[in-house]
């Protein structure tokens, strides 16, 4: 067996823990003792450099649903050799969401899709929780009770129409189960807390797995959900309804000898499909499959292996691997390292937090804009809290204006204070998923706390120079959004918008705020504007 070096980040001496953030530990031991290297071939070190492997020792899941995809890259940053060794560093999410995360680390992921996806994320599985291992195997035959049974809540719309198919189809023998609304929060029994109702739900589950045949696995808010598996432990045939989610470890194991697999488009069919594949079998046949399901969770699956499996497939992951970085010529022109960017097509299936990005109200994404007029400020308004020189019908404006570059777009604001248009137009960006852009204030007070406060300081950089001179700082045809604060003196406005005509791109947009309101200088193909 080959050797492995590892590096085992040790929380709250590499990195810190937010406050809140679960710290549920992976399968590989975050302080392995000398018997478990020595039986995994392994070793460890604190040099980056001599380390095969970084790990992070943590499930990653927490801390995605703790930063959002827009701000976990700021988090990850934090790790002392994240940003000189990304390719080395390994993770493990076993949260539900399949979104890729835009790195170029090895994700062992639970959820992971065909099309959207990690170029180096792994499908991985969920270990079986102890209360259905303490049952399992349930080779004892004679306790089954039904061809096939369901127990679980609707976690997703594919769940509907397959367990009205069950319970309808003539013939079939079906045990269909969902728990009562008031038993459960979050749709699913194991966020209750310990106590008799829970632990009884967890009871008939696992009767439910004893006492059936075949156990259905639809789709959830993920893909391959843990019934897959734990059928599986229990000895028992699984039956998976989903379209894109990948099986663990697909090239070694031949899924089709022990489970059947029903296209989404057809859950309203399950019930007869089932019923006729049952009846293709055998009871020796049907059987056999059991013993397989079990014989291969046993091998692949079992908790106490995990460890193994996930050494096994990084020693098997090649130096070279495909990363998911393009570079382009930053636009500050001192700063001539190229700006690493995510390639387009590992950002176009991301899919942010239900109301568009974390943090509950706190950005403009999805036009959830709240503004009042500033009573201590004649003429101002707030908009989620932060000050500006805005009026109110104006804000939509900016917003599309930031929704509207390009995915690695830059947007230069110039004025006294940048902070609500800043803010609205990087809001803008991340609603439309342009995260890779990049907003520039220069030209007075900026508050970078207020930034913050939006949470889209990340996409926000504060310059000192004044907003004449700073045109000086970027390269030609960088800049696809100029937004400026009006003077009283038309001459300046126009030596202003002149200043910075060789940075913008041809098909850039002007938009000049006065008070009354906002208006917009075309610009010339040749790059010049037009008064």
């Amino acid at each position: 067996m080959k050797g492995i070096t590892l590096l085992v980040y040790r929380p709250d001496v590499f990195f810190t823990v937010p406050p809140g953030v679960a710290q549920t530990p992976l399968c590989l031991p975050a302080d392995p003792s000398s018997e478990w290297l020595e039986r995994h071939n392994a070793l460890l070190t604190d040099d980056p450099e001599k380390a095969d492997w970084i790990v992070f020792p943590l499930e990653f899941c927490h801390f995605i649903a703790h930063f959002g995809y827009a701000r976990l890259r700021d988090f990850l940053n934090t790790l002392p050799y994240f940003q000189t060794y990304e390719g080395k560093h390994v993770f493990y999410d076993s949260g539900d969401l399949d979104n890729p995360v835009g790195i170029e680390s090895v994700i062992f992921k639970t959820s992971l899709s065909r099309t959207r996806r990690d170029p180096n994320a792994l499908a991985f599985p969920y270990p079986a929780h102890d209360f259905v291992r303490n049952e399992a195997p349930g080779l004892d035959f004679s306790k089954i009770r039904h061809e096939v049974s369901f127990t679980g809540s609707i976690q997703h719309e594919v769940r509907i129409p397959l367990m009205r198919s069950l319970v309808s189809e003539p013939g079939l023998d079906a045990f269909v189960e969902t728990p009562r609304e008031s038993d459960v929060t979050k749709s699913s029994w194991y966020y209750l807390p310990e106590g008799e109702s829970k632990r009884s739900m967890e009871a008939r589950y696992v009767q439910s797995l004893v006492r059936s045949l075949a156990v259905m696995s639809p789709r959830g808010i993920g893909h391959i959900c843990f019934r897959f598996y734990e059928a599986m432990c229990m000895g028992r045939i699984p039956v998976l309804v989903d379209d894109d989610g990948c099986l663990p470890f697909e090239d070694e194991i031949d899924y089709g000898s022990f489970s059947l697999r029903i296209p989404e488009s057809r859950a309203h069919e399950a019930g007869s499909i089932i019923k006729q594949w049952l009846q293709s079998k055998t009871p020796k046949q049907l059987k056999l499959m059991c013993l397989l399901a079990r014989e291969t969770w046993e091998r692949h699956f079992d908790n106490d292996k995990l460890a193994e499996r996930m050494l096994r497939s990084l020693r098997k992951m090649p130096e070279r691997r495909q990363g998911v970085w393009m570079t382009r010529p930053h636009e500050i022109r001192s700063e001539l390292a190229p700006k690493r960017l995510r390639r387009p097509e590992a950002l176009a299936p991301l899919v942010l937090d239900p109301d568009g990005v974390g943090r509950n109200g706190q950005y403009w994404v999805n036009r959830g804009i709240q503004a009042l007029k500033d009573p201590t400020r004649s003429g101002w308004i707030t908009a989620n809290g932060i000050p500006g020189l805005l009026r109110f019908q104006d804000i939509e404006t900016i917003y599309e204006a930031g929704s509207a570059l390009p995915p690695d777009g830059v947007a230069v604001v110039l004025g006294a204070r940048g902070e609500l248009s800043s803010a609205l137009i990087a809001s803008g960006m991340i609603g439309s998923l342009r995260l890779d852009a990049m907003a520039y204030v220069l030209g007075g007070a900026c508050d970078e706390s207020v930034l913050a406060t939006a949470g889209i300081e990340h996409m926000v950089r504060v310059l000192p120079e004044a907003p004449r001179e700073g045109a000086t700082l970027f390269r030609d045809r960088s800049v696809d959004l100029l937004f400026m604060e009006a003077t009283e003196d038309s001459g300046q406005n126009e030596a202003l918008v002149e200043a910075w005509a060789r940075t913008l791109k041809p098909n850039a947009q002007i938009l000049v705020n006065t008070p009354l309101g906002l208006s917009q200088y075309p610009v010339r193909p040749s790059g010049n504007p037009g008064a």
